[in-house]
């Protein structure tokens, strides 16, 4: 049961890369604005750690079952430790590092696009490959 829930999570994780990416596109401006919410509350900050270790997790246990499964195990951990990190460390350090990293993600929109879909389409091709 739990491999098949991870294995959801981890289409879920692929799709979400892939509809961030055409939201990049076809909506820049409201994906700006959905951008600038990361980290923007304490309560933001915990969800956006949740998830983070949620997929994580789901990549973690899935990747025995995908292609490249090294780098998607270590993809993962890399999720849940960083993820783990922020949830001890208070959430307005969190914040303070979105206010750099957001800007520079909107400044480069499209590569952003583009990075997301690549991420997308390859946590897809390694789940079904």
């Amino acid at each position: 049961m739990m491999a098949v829930l991870a294995k959801i999570v981890v289409i879920a994780t692929g799709l979400y890369f892939i509809g961030l990416s055409a939201f990049c596109l076809l909506a820049p401006d409201k994906a700006r604005n959905f951008l600038r919410q990361f980290a923007s509350s304490g309560l933001a900050h915990y969800l956006e750690m949740t998830i983070r270790i949620v997929a994580g997790g789901a990549l973690v246990m899935h990747a025995p079952d995908m292609a490249y499964s090294g780098a998607f195990n270590l993809f993962g951990w890399v999720l849940v430790i960083s993820s783990a990190a922020l949830l001890l460390a208070p959430w307005r350090w969190h914040h303070r590092f979105g206010q750099w990293a957001i800007p520079f993600a909107i400044r480069i929109l499209p590569l952003f696009a583009a990075l997301s879909l690549v991420l997308g389409a390859s946590i897809l091709y390694a789940t079904f490959a």
